[in-house]
């Protein structure tokens, strides 16, 4: 009964269209010592209301900011498009909890994976959305308190949470690299919408085509489509998809500087600098993954490099590690959660990279561009990078350990090989 009360529990937080909650509010961390009044906090829908118990000494303000924008974490019931930074937010706000039993956290999502299909075309597999897959694949946890959830062997395998999904992990979800990706594809007059308010230059282009495996044993493709109009970016002359139109960016203040974007009634408020695949609304079936199996499978090509920690990080903090060629020159860097103190992580290893996606960005986009050779570089500040999944494997199936960015020149270079890769 417990685990029934912690399931209903997250589950009616997140998606009821009305809450009201009844709470001591904690201090506000920007004045220690004012202690903050009881407060009744209603939720409805996208709109919230707060009363707080009269109390002169203490100005409402400075415990108001503690809720300011907390209704934007919890997924709209009336969104009718894929967003993907609301996505993003919902994942963060889960990824943390504690459940009673963490071999049924695959369950506890579904209500979460039901809602989202409404508006995420090929809807959600294994907590990744379909149609961002390679996008949703490149997840990562910080800090020390990250934990890979126990697995209880007497529960059905097919909920077991992959090791290429961010639930098979609980703890902190690091999610602004993500978000930068869907700033490149996205922009909006609604700070809350963005994480930041300068235009991201990032682009990511599938290289691999991901399947999973259905009832019967069929292999279905995951139609990962999020870049399927991508060509409109630089298309001023064809029609739209069904359900987009072409407008003149808000943004531009001269002839000079004119650029259209893409708008639809599904998502206002938002400017695409291309379309994205919507769910058809003619359509009364949620397209939902029925997978009998928790492995993915897949070609790529793979390549043998090198691992070495580039300095010992305190244990807050993510270990970095360089990737390193045959030559042991520099070509990118790998990110661990903070919990991998390894003896091994102080010594170089080799290790087996899968590429999975490519990847462009700014220099002021990209983590850690100190630890990248400055050679590989374009001269206009730009990063031409391959996605990389290190993976071990187990009785012919791998699994991911830690994704990394591999600069295109290295990547190129290498000794690569185009492999059958079966990821569980």
């Amino acid at each position: 009964m417990v685990y029934l009360l912690c399931l209903r529990t997250f589950q009616e937080r997140v998606f009821a269209r009305r809450t009201l909650s009844f709470l001591d509010l904690v201090p506000d961390v920007a004045r220690p010592g004012d202690p903050c009044p009881k407060s009744l906090y209603w939720v409805c829908q996208q709109t919230w209301w707060y009363d707080y118990h009269p109390d002169p000494t203490v100005t409402t303000e400075s415990c108001r900011s503690l809720y300011q924008g907390v209704t934007d974490v919890w997924l709209s019931q009336g969104h009718r498009w894929p967003n993907f930074y609301r996505y993003l937010k919902l994942c963060e706000s889960y990824s943390e909890r504690v459940f009673t039993s963490d071999s049924d956290v695959v369950i506890a999502f579904a209500g979460a994976a039901t809602l989202l299909a409404k508006s995420f075309p090929g809807g959600i597999l294994y907590g990744l959305p379909v149609i961002f897959f390679d996008i949703a694949l490149l997840w990562n946890y910080s800090g020390s308190a990250c934990a890979k959830r126990p697995w209880d062997a007497t529960s059905d395998e097919s909920n077991r949470p992959p090791s290429w999904s961010w639930m098979s992990w609980r703890g902190r979800l690091d999610t602004i690299n993500q978000a930068h990706v869907f700033e490149g594809m996205a922009c909006a007059d609604d700070p809350e919408e963005i994480v930041y308010n300068i235009p991201s230059t990032v682009v990511i282009t599938p290289l691999v085509q991901w399947y999973f495996t259905g009832v019967g044993g069929a292999q279905i493709a995951i139609a990962n489509e999020y870049h399927k109009y991508k060509h409109f970016a630089q298309d001023g002359e064809s029609a739209p998809p069904p359900g987009w139109i072409r407008a003149e960016s808000s943004s531009s203040s001269s002839d000079s500087e004119r650029e259209n974007v893409y708008i639809t009634p599904a998502a206002p408020r938002f400017e695409f600098r291309f379309p994205i695949p919507l769910v058809d609304s003619s359509c009364s079936e949620i397209t939902i993954p029925m997978p009998i199996s928790n492995r993915i499978t897949c070609q790529a090509e793979h390549a043998y490099f090198y691992l070495r920690q580039i300095k010992p990080i305190g244990h807050l903090e993510p270990i970095l590690l360089h990737i390193l060629d045959t030559m042991r020159e520099s070509s990118g860097v790998i990110r661990l959660p903070g919990d991998w103190h390894e003896s091994h992580l102080e010594t170089e290893m080799g290790v087996e990279l899968i590429a999975i996606s490519t990847e462009s960005r700014a220099k002021y986009e990209l983590y850690h561009d100190d630890y990248f050779p400055r050679e590989h570089r374009k001269p206009n500040g730009i990063w031409d990078l391959y996605n990389v999944l290190w993976i071990e494997w187990t009785d012919g199936v791998a699994y991911r350990k830690a994704v990394g960015q591999v600069t295109k020149a290295a990547w190129e270079a290498a000794d690569r090989e185009l492999i059958d890769v079966v990821l569980g």
